[in-house]
């Protein structure tokens, strides 16, 4: 979109990028420089004719000579600054030493393995390689440090997005999802609702009507709370944005700055459960608005019963935060709310043996059996499964759910847990974008994988292990690429958690977009709650056989 507006240039053996039109990143080049080291070490650059831009394509391509049966070690610097060509030079000249790149570069592994590597035995050899070490690297590196990927370039800080994907943190990294919290508390009304999303760089986002981003605030606060007993975090100062209302408008984008009214996070948090909880349909379930967890449902506006259980579990996880501050008005409060929920829930929801996604503003039915399309859904059982197990009198409705979902959506010849079925086509009633997908790809019908493990999270919480490592296999990207049969069908990364897997009969069974997904951080999660670790400590031989070879380099004797 704004490559037409970008000025390419070779100075000094390097590319240099440009965009002088940008409003905000006028100032930022662009550094693309490649080099051949020789055997000494020594910088061997590339001639200019040998480095080009494609501005058609926005392709570099390198083309450089090597001869036959010979090794060379090619280094490739890429990066951006605003601090002018002086800092360019000086960065060029530091990584023209072989020296210099191969201490970055054991300074790197060193950082990463300190930040990912666990040791979780989920008593399957491809869920271990995953566990310990990709899922935290691609939560990390991807989704809170890039914010962005091949599949979607964007940047933003999502308000639900980021605050999930700190819950992988709690353990290895409390203080991040410490901040995270804080900083998503920020980006909240008076009034209980908050930002979709925006851009930290100029405090521009996006105001709706979406009915789940601030309810990610108490939960995620109270998971946090819970695990590492930081109650400090409840008294923490934060301002709210000035109040742009949305009037007669679904949704505005526009900059958003910090109002003079401030609140603690423990009062923001209750902002969002009292926001949440005022808004009902004729159902007395939980508006859906403009979209809940499905940002496709955004033509429904009537009641979401998924969101109507995430506030269940949400009650009752804030009312023990309410008890520990000896706020016994809102721990009552919250408990008295949880029952009347649940019970609506139960009498209106539970059909047929399994319960309904979501009612149109008429009390039309969808995700019921007798819905023209999506005649049963994936996270309305899940989450029945998460928000009521400790309810007696819900324990065979759960029980019910649960095996329609097997029954339904879950596909074990292909390897495909489906979000829906059947997928939208055309249906008499508009849900929103989502019938826009083809039937069977992405939301609409396909595999989308932050529901999917959320199955597994289900069968964890009510004691049914096997069940959840079953499902959780299914998901393993591995083994959707363990044989090259396999690989050929799924066609993505083996090692990083695919947003979704096809269901569409053309293509079932192939891979979506990687890497920028809350799926890693929610996988790694559920793992991380449902096995412990194991501590072994190898002797020193194991230890350093274990270590990863460097070609060319001996391995060093120091602890992984």
């Amino acid at each position: 979109m704004t490559s037409r507006y970008v000025l390419t240039k070779l100075q000094d053996d390097m590319l240099l990028f440009k965009n002088p039109y940008s409003q905000y990143f006028s100032d930022v080049v662009s550094y693309l420089k490649v080099a051949m080291l020789d055997e000494e070490g020594k910088d061997k650059s590339i001639k200019p004719t040998n480095i080009e831009y494609n501005k058609d394509n926005n392709s570099v391509v390198i083309r450089f000579m090597i001869e036959p049966l010979a090794t060379r070690k090619l280094v490739i610097l890429f990066g951006a600054t605003d601090k002018g060509y002086s800092v360019i030079q000086n960065i060029v000249e530091k990584y023209s030493d072989e020296q210099n790149i191969l201490k970055e570069y054991d300074a790197t592994i060193a950082y990463w393995k300190q930040k990912v590597t666990r040791s979780f035995d989920t008593t399957d050899q491809y869920l271990n390689i995953m566990a310990n070490g990709w899922l935290s690297y691609q939560a990390i590196a991807c989704r809170l440090f890039a914010r962005t990927a091949l599949y979607q370039a964007g940047g933003a800080f999502g308000y639900r997005d980021q605050l999930q994907d700190s819950l992988a943190l709690i353990s290895t990294w409390p203080e991040f999802t410490r901040s995270q919290i804080i900083k998503h508390s920020t980006k909240q009304f008076a009034q209980g609702d908050v930002l979709h999303w925006w851009h930290e760089h100029n405090g521009a986002g996006i105001r709706t009507l979406f009915s789940d981003d601030y309810l990610w605030l108490p939960y995620v606060l109270s998971e946090y709370v819970e695990k590492t007993r930081d109650y400090s975090i409840l008294d923490v100062r934060t301002p709210f944005l000035e109040d742009k209302p949305l009037l007669d408008r679904r949704e505005i984008y526009d900059v958003f700055n910090s109002s003079n009214e401030i609140a603690t996070i423990y009062q923001h948090a209750l902002r969002a459960i009292q926001y949440g909880l005022s808004r009902k349909g004729r159902n007395n379930l939980l508006s859906i608005g403009d979209g809940d967890w499905c940002d496709g449902y955004s033509n429904i506006r009537g009641e979401s019963v998924w969101v109507t259980l995430f506030m269940i579990d949400i009650l009752e996880r804030f009312a023990n935060i309410a008890a520990y501050r000896g706020d016994d008005v809102t721990k009552l409060h919250f408990l008295s709310d949880r029952n009347i929920l649940k019970n609506t829930v139960m009498d209106v929801a539970y059909k047929d043996g399994y319960f309904i996604r979501a009612f149109y503003p008429d009390g039309t039915p969808l995700g019921s059996k007798d819905s023209e399309d999506c005649k049963i859904d994936l996270i309305a059982q899940t989450w029945a499964a998460i928000a009521l197990k400790d309810y007696p009198d819900c324990k065979e409705a759960i029980q019910s759910a649960l095996n329609m979902a097997e029954k339904y959506l879950v596909d074990r010849v292909n390897n495909v847990i489906k979000l829906l079925y059947p997928p939208f086509d055309n249906p008499v009633h508009d849900p929103g974008y989502i019938k826009a997908y083809v039937p069977g790809v992405r939301e609409n019908g396909g595999q989308y994988t932050h529901a999917a493990i959320w199955l597994a999270k289900a069968y964890f919480e009510i004691g049914e292990r096997e069940k959840g490592l079953d499902i959780l296999k299914i998901i393993c990207p591995i083994y959707h690429s363990d044989t090259k049969q396999k690989a050929d069908i799924y066609k993505v990364e083996p090692y990083v958690v695919a947003a979704d897997v096809y269901a569409t009969k053309e293509h079932i069974g192939r891979g979506g977009w990687t890497w920028y997904t809350g799926s890693a951080a929610w996988l790694y999660k559920v793992i991380e709650d449902s096995f412990e670790q194991v501590i072994n400590v190898p002797d020193e031989k194991a230890k350093e056989e274990a270590l990863p070879k460097k070609r060319g380099r001996k391995p060093k004797n120091t602890t992984a």
